[in-house]
């Protein structure tokens, strides 16, 4: 249970201030269409933690390790308050017909694994290692992805 002092989650902050982030920009703006899309990208800007971009080889054994990981999701933990983490990982993928996007889940109970919105994959060693560990390490594992990471 949180406290009186606590810090709202982020979309409880959002719904509470998303009237004035937009007021602003509109009036900086000027436009109210470039003015949501100014707001919107601000937002996603103060969600990412982190970025890497991966080129060449690298790029393509990642793909290929989620790729080859087994269809469905997992590991997940049922020990776990959360179900489905309160972390996500976004891969924007380019390829020649355009980019695409493909969420990780790790920090949950259930349905951790990766989704590019037709298939899910599970999260394998091969294919989390990469994402998951060193500069771009998330600050929440879920207990069975930390042991499938050897954490």
């Amino acid at each position: 249970m949180s406290g009186s002092n606590d810090p709202p989650d982020f979309p409880s902050w959002v719904e509470a201030n998303g009237d004035a982030l937009m007021r602003f920009a509109y009036l900086v703006i000027g436009d109210h269409e470039r003015a949501a899309d100014a707001v919107q990208d601000a937002l996603v800007a103060a969600c990412q933690l982190s970025s890497r971009l991966v080129t060449g080889a690298a790029a393509r054994q990642a793909a290929t390790a989620i790729q080859s990981a087994p269809e469905g999701q997992g590991p997940d933990d049922p020990t776990s308050s959360e179900s489905d983490g309160a972390e996500i990982v976004v891969l924007r993928i380019k390829t020649a017909d355009g980019t695409r996007e493909v969420v990780v889940r790790y920090s949950g109970g259930a349905r951790n694994g990766f989704d590019d919105g037709t298939t899910r994959h599970e999260l394998t060693t091969d294919s989390a290692r990469p994402l998951l560990t060193g500069a771009t390490s998330p600050s929440s594992l879920s207990l069975a992805v930390a042991t499938l990471l050897g954490n």
